[in-house]
């Protein structure tokens, strides 16, 4: 049975290396190699959806006018919070940064005067705001001791592309406040810097000036100019006494509450309102323990990483909740189809499938006319709202998330747009039907610099089009057409349901038959200019065992390849290409540079949530003990790599990691990357928690574990717990009663009504 938390969740990720934010509608700070990490409140940028915010805010604290110089010191970060220590003369500050659910930036300072005598300080929370023909600022007002204005963002052709709406406010409330214009210099959170520092004597000048300067018509916003804005707080503490201030700037779209920013200024502790914020978030998901701490860790941070990048429904291009694949602005700041699915697998856990659903309702939301789901939906500052497509597992994604939380209704609405989609696949990309789905660039996968490609065209990792049959195309179009087999008849649309059958037959007979190389023992992409396969080894040759199609004799291919230390087997496996392949390299050199995304060798968690779901499904199916062992040595492999160095303090999330080393892409500054599936690993094959439809097995793969727990957990509108405690054995309770226990780890298989 469940078990009540007796401390905070969160607790179990604390951390002295990560510093990255979120819990808010749309808004986060994770910046990367900050600069300003140690600074008063949020120098370093923030972004909203995929648009970076500058300088939110810092303070300055000064003392008979003069700006104090602090000694600071990060302490301990959790989800909720990051903690910093300042320390100047007879001064200390006690800082705790949070980012509240309603995409407020909060920052509670406990001042505590550290001498005997009374003294009087003042406190100055601060922005600066660039401005120029395109990036408008509007709506300034200052009232109720706070100010608030617009940021209008425009198209080259002066059309609004986005606004959101910015609110500054100290608590207790400011005493004076000021905005004022200035021509362009370089913004760095020092006092002397801005244009209060002049004039500045018992409070701020209380005027606020956005426009002027010769280029500028009266009335009419400054063209290229910076928009300073402060408010201004006096305190007296008395003698080794201690005050708390908070510093807040709400960023969120110009309709939005601000529940938060409100309660804090009525009264609230900001810093409890994020730990309650991430506290319901992780009593929201099934809650895992476990003797090997690297998989506990793990399960727990994945959880912080998939609610780090969720965001809430924004209109028009984002109409539902979902997980954006990473933290920053650029590309990954994006719900993206080729990490959504995955997002679905484990998304599906959460007690509210609402996120899950969210993660495919956005696509077809943004499905184009001719069935294409793009492979990304812009919604900042992007002329394109959605473009592109990268191939993805709908298929199986919809009907995993069925599995735990059965919903008719739910497949009633996605049928008809992903029936769009796969005859869209069907018809453009197997004109000759084949069986066989065409890739006609190096970056509709996903996977650019690969040298499966080459294959096609030697010019293929310069952008050209070309046409390759892949392995891991037509297995994502094989899942979908037999979903739709599924889905269909369970909609009573027979004749439906007929028609993908033939398509999924199709498809299984191609993978079979066409895609496999008897000689080389192994499933490769066709070249359909020469009808042959291409004998360059990748990883997504393995694809086909996340299915049901290949027969015995095709079980050859892991043993004479995946597990092979020379090809993909590597020390951190497993490599995205054999390594003995000519273009190969560990490092990620493609033809002597190094890439930002190579796929020629490097270690991609995406891939090896491919894998080790073909691994363990293919011993399920083949009742294969080996595999077995083989499925649980990866899992807890690929595991143990994502934490740095093998620390268990420094769990990771990057893009790609050294097969050899298993050092992760740090170059690229990106961390919290969630383009993989880990979380349904950890559920399914550790915890052995599988459900069908009305049916649910128990099946735990042997980790070595001496106990785990998988509790409070939501499958088909029933409460399941799992206990497992070497020499023991295992319990199962549903819905509060003990419904099965054995001796030792076995199968049990059990109803739901």
């Amino acid at each position: 049975m469940t078990t009540k938390q007796s401390v905070p969740l969160e607790d179990i990720l604390r951390s002295t290396h990560k510093w990255f934010l979120g819990g808010g509608r749309s808004l986060l700070w994770a910046p990367d190699s900050p600069k300003c990490l140690t600074t008063l409140g949020f120098w370093d940028h923030a972004v909203h959806l995929d648009t970076p915010v500058p300088h939110p805010f810092t303070l300055s604290v000064l003392d008979r006018g003069a700006p104090l110089q602090f000694v600071s010191q990060r302490g301990d970060w959790v989800p909720s919070h990051l903690s910093v220590t300042h320390t100047a003369k007879g001064l200390t500050i006690a800082e705790d940064r949070a980012l509240l659910p309603d995409d407020t930036l909060a920052a509670r300072l406990t001042l505590r005067n550290t001498t005997a005598k009374a003294r009087t300080l003042d406190l100055v929370l601060w922005s600066v705001l660039p401005t120029s023909p395109i990036l408008g600022l509007d709506d300034v007002a200052v009232a109720d001791g706070r100010i608030t204005l617009t940021r209008n963002h425009l198209t080259e052709s002066g059309d609004l592309n986005l606004a959101y709406r910015v609110t500054y406010a100290l608590t207790p409330q400011t005493t004076s406040h000021q905005v004022s214009v200035c021509e362009p210099t370089p913004p760095e959170p020092c006092w002397s810097h801005t244009p209060f520092t002049e004039s500045f004597t018992r409070e701020l000048a209380n005027t606020v000036v956005t426009t002027g300067g010769p280029d500028t018509r009266q009335g009419e916003p400054p063209r290229d100019s910076h928009v300073y804005l402060g408010l201004h707080l006096r305190i007296k503490l008395p003698p080794r006494k201690d005050i708390t201030v908070s510093a807040l700037c709400n960023i969120s779209p110009p309709d939005a509450q601000a529940e938060s920013l409100e309660a804090v200024l009525e009264g609230a502790d900001p810093i409890a309102l994020s730990q309650d914020n991430w506290q319901r978030f992780f009593e929201s998901v099934p809650h895992f323990t476990s003797s090997d701490a690297y998989l506990e860790k793990y399960y727990w941070y994945r959880w912080y990483g998939l609610r780090l990048n969720m965001v809430q429904p924004t209109g028009k291009q984002l109409e539902y909740p979902c997980v954006f694949e990473g933290t920053n602005a650029g590309h990954f700041r994006h719900a993206i189809s080729y990490s959504a699915f995955a997002h679905m697998f484990e998304t599906r856990w959460m007690h509210d499938p609402a996120v899950a659903k969210g993660s495919l309702f956005n696509f077809l939301a943004n499905q184009s006319t001719s069935g294409v789901l793009p492979s990304r939906i812009n919604t900042g500052l992007a002329e394109s709202r959605a473009e592109g497509l990268y191939h993805a597992n709908w298929g199986d994604a919809v009907l995993a998330l069925h599995q735990v939380h059965p919903d008719d209704a739910f497949l009633e609405e996605s049928y008809e747009d992903l029936c769009r989609y796969a005859t869209y696949l069907d018809r453009e990309r197997d004109r000759k039907s084949t069986g066989l789905t065409t890739i006609v660039n190096q970056g509709e996968t996903g996977q650019e610099y690969s040298p499966r490609y080459l294959a096609a065209s030697e010019r293929a990792d310069q952008w050209v089009s070309f046409q390759l049959k892949g392995v891991d195309a037509t297995v994502y179009a094989h899942q979908l057409f037999a979903a739709l087999t599924w889905i269909a008849r369970r909609l009573s649309r027979a004749t439906e349901g007929a028609r993908w059958n033939r398509r999924a037959e199709r498809a299984a007979k191609a993978i079979v038959k066409k895609m496999w190389d008897g000689k080389l023992k192994l499933f490769c992409d066709v070249v359909p200019k020469t009808g042959e396969r291409s004998p360059v080894k990748t990883a997504t040759c393995f694809y086909p065992f996340l299915t049901d199609l290949p027969n015995k004799s095709q079980l050859a291919a892991l043993e004479k390849h995946l597990f092979n230390p020379d090809e993909f087997w590597t020390p951190y496996p497993v490599a995205s290409t054999a390594l003995t392949e000519e273009l190969a390299n560990p490092v990620g050199l493609w033809k002597g540079r190094r890439q930002r995304c190579p796929w020629n060798g490097r270690v991609w968690p995406m891939t090896n949530s491919h894998i080790a779901e073909a691994i363990a499904h293919t011993a399920i199916r083949t009742k294969n003990p080996k595999l077995r062992k083989r499925a649980a040595e990866f899992i807890g492999k690929f595991i143990r790599m994502l934490f740095a160095d093998g620390d268990l303090e420094r769990p990771t999330s990057c893009e790609h990691y050294n097969p050899l080393t298993g050092q992760p892409s740090w170059f690229k500054g990106v961390d919290d990357y969630m383009h993989s599936w880990v979380v349904d690993l950890i559920i399914k094959y550790v915890a052995g928690v599988r459900p069908t439809e009305g049916r649910l097995c128990i099946d735990p793969f042997d980790f070595g574990l001496s106990h785990f727990a998988l509790t409070n957990l939501r499958i088909q509108g029933h409460e399941v717990d799992v206990h497992y405690r070497k020499g023991t054995g295992m319990k199962v309770h549903i819905d509060g009663h003990l419904i099965a226990r054995t001796r030792k780890l076995e199968p049990v298989y059990l109803g739901l009504v």
